[in-house]
């Protein structure tokens, strides 16, 4: 027949007629060593979910990058058909220079 862990304990830890349990104590560090690990993790923490957001902000900017690029390309493209391959276009004033070729 198996005995319960009380059973068990009061066979062994009897004394006058009374039960006695031993029970582990757990050790724990100073609080003021607790708070430390702590404010350190919550740190760590709230700096990865900084990194995390920066770097989706980065693949974000990295696409808006590239459709800007694909459009300016669109542009140039329009604007070479219209106005040649051989010009520099000013964009700041948009005025139009032919390239002269030296010889």
């Amino acid at each position: 027949m198996a005995l319960t862990l009380l059973e068990e304990l009061g066979k062994k830890e009897r004394k006058n007629k009374y039960l006695c349990l031993k029970f582990n104590t757990m050790k724990k560090i100073e609080q003021s060593e607790l708070d430390q690990i702590t404010k350190a993790n919550s740190d760590f923490a709230q700096i990865k979910e900084t990194i995390a957001n920066v770097e989706i902000q980065k693949h974000q900017s990295l696409h808006k990058l590239s459709a800007l690029q694909v459009e300016f390309k669109t542009l140039e493209d329009e604007l070479i058909k219209k106005y040649g391959d051989n010009v520099t276009i000013n964009i700041k004033t948009g005025e139009i220079t032919e390239n002269v070729e030296d010889k």
